[in-house]
Parts: structure tokens; C-alpha cells; sequence
């Protein structure tokens, strides 16, 4: 049972080092200006499923023209609310996410490490002995691993580097529009 939430709370501290990114600072410009790498992708999209990707040419309001990064083609695309646009700040090393990989493969090998290598100290019926069991050598193994790993898995993250991707913000938008049976109908946009 004490291997059990030991290994849980290693994996829990090394999910979270490997799911962490970087955000940009309050005060960081939130629009793509021409000249920057953009890509568009499903509103809510989690992973990189990318629509379009390239570089913004210009802007007219909703109206990008962009250079496609497959291609090299000049694309002009209308911004939809379903699409959100996002543009990169730069490249940076991979550290956290390899460091965070590195804690989770090498605590976990460590702990089954520490379980594999325990022997029962076979103590004499007249003699002080302490046996902690199997946790405390899993306990060591782990935590051993898990520092070995995460040192590598810096390492090696460090040679990976990684685009950094900023959502655009865009502002709140009220239209009007008439309705087919003569009334008047209301919209609202909001982004946040």
C-alpha cells in the first residue's frame, strides 16, 4: 500500500513538471502583427491540430492574408469565431517537460528497482533488529531515480527546443442584424 502512494505522488509531481508551459507576461503584446508566425485551430482544440499555419503577410479587421508554412502559397482567410488564432513568441528548451519525463521513467524504475532489490534482514531471535519492508527500500529506489532522471531528463531537454504559442486576444463584438421575418436580431462575441 506505501508503494502504492509513493509511486502515485511521484507520478503526480512529474505529470505536473511535464504538463507545465510557459505564459506570457500580463503585459506581453496580445495581437499577431504582420511578420509574425501564426496558425489557426479549432476553438477549445487541446492538442496541435493546426487548420493553417504560416506567416501573417496582413490584416484587415477579420481578414488575414497569410504565407503557408507547406506551401509558400498567399492564402487570405476571414477569422471565424469557431477559429482561434495564435502566434508564437519563440522557441525555447524543452527543460521542465524533460526534466519532469525524467522524474516519472526514473522514479518509477527506481521504485521497482528498490522493491526487486529488498532482502528480508533474517534477524536472530535474541538480537535488536529493524525490518522496514519492502516500502522503505522502494522509497529509496524511487527517490534515488527520480532525482537521477530528472537530471538527465534536463539534460536532455535541453537540446529539444520547442515553439511557444500565445492566443490572440480579441475584444467583445455587438452586431445587429435583421432577422428574415422583419425583426431585429441581437449578437454578442465576447473573448476572455
Amino acid at each position: 500500500m506505501a508503494i502504492r502512494r509513493e509511486l502515485a505522488a511521484l507520478l503526480l509531481v512529474g505529470l505536473a513538471l511535464a504538463a507545465s508551459g510557459t505564459q506570457p507576461l500580463s503585459g506581453q503584446n496580445q495581437t499577431a502583427q504582420p511578420g509574425a508566425r501564426i496558425r489557426l485551430k479549432p476553438v477549445g482544440a487541446v492538442f496541435d491540430t493546426s487548420l493553417l499555419r504560416g506567416t501573417l503577410v496582413a490584416r484587415r479587421g477579420d481578414t488575414l492574408d497569410i504565407r503557408t508554412a507547406a506551401d509558400g502559397r498567399l492564402r487570405t482567410t476571414i477569422l471565424r469565431d469557431n477559429v482561434q488564432l495564435e502566434f508564437s513568441i519563440g522557441r525555447e528548451p524543452a527543460l521542465v517537460q524533460g526534466a519532469g519525463v525524467g522524474l516519472i521513467v526514473g522514479g518509477t524504475v527506481g521504485v521497482l528497482a528498490g522493491v526487486a532489490s529488498y532482502q528480508s534482514p533474517g534477524c536472530q531471535p535474541n538480537q535488536l533488529c529493524f525490518d522496514f519492508g519492502p516500502g522503505m527500500s522502494a522509497l529509496a529506489g524511487g527517490l534515488i531515480g527520480a532525482g537521477a532522471g530528472a537530471v538527465l531528463g534536463l539534460l536532455i531537454g535541453s537540446q529539444f527546443h520547442t515553439e511557444q504559442w500565445v492566443a490572440e486576444r480579441r475584444p467583445a463584438r455587438v452586431t445587429f442584424t435583421v432577422a428574415p421575418r422583419g425583426g431585429v436580431a441581437l449578437g454578442l462575441r465576447a473573448a476572455f
